[in-house]
């Protein structure tokens, strides 16, 4: 069985997901995105996340598919999805998607399959994200250092 992009778990506030209406308990997405300077829900809770997910796989009898090896699968799928929003693009244009409502609210959707894929793949692998990615922020500060004033006109490739 496939998840429906459209089916969320009952708790929908916290998913910025809303009843869709008095008759029907599921959940619709929020077409209106909150403001940058106030993020849903303020910070991500990843240990409740990942119990969420568990939960929600559970209640569907998706554990036995919920390897690392298929979530990571899957996550690459939702990666392709993620870009092929930008394929046709001019790097101009892809600057500009928070003037697109529509694609703006693609672009989320397709960021949150990722990060959902990539909660689910640390869970099921025993890595504690929060960990992993301060260590690789001070890993990337040590291979590339901060440059000079001089040198901070010059191109820097991206952290890795």
């Amino acid at each position: 069985m496939i998840p429906s992009k459209t089916q969320s778990v009952s708790d929908c506030p916290e998913t910025g997901f809303v009843p869709a209406s008095e008759e029907t308990p599921a959940c619709a997405p929020v077409t209106a995105a909150p403001p940058r300077s106030t993020p849903a829900g303020g910070v991500l809770d990843i240990g409740a996340l990942q119990a969420r997910l568990r939960r929600f796989a559970d209640e569907r009898d998706w554990a036995p598919y919920q390897t690392p090896k298929n979530l990571a699968m899957a996550m690459v799928v939702e990666a392709a999805e993620l870009v092929e929003i930008f394929q046709w693009m001019t790097p101009e244009a892809s600057t500009r998607i928070a003037e697109q409502p529509e694609v703006q609210q693609h672009l989320g959707e397709e960021i949150a399959d990722v990060l959902l894929y990539l909660v689910q793949i640390a869970d099921h692998s025993g890595i504690d994200i929060g960990a992993a990615v301060h260590r690789k922020i001070g890993m990337n500060a040590i291979k590339h250092p901060p440059l000079r004033r001089a040198e901070a006109g010059a191109d820097q490739p991206s952290a890795t």
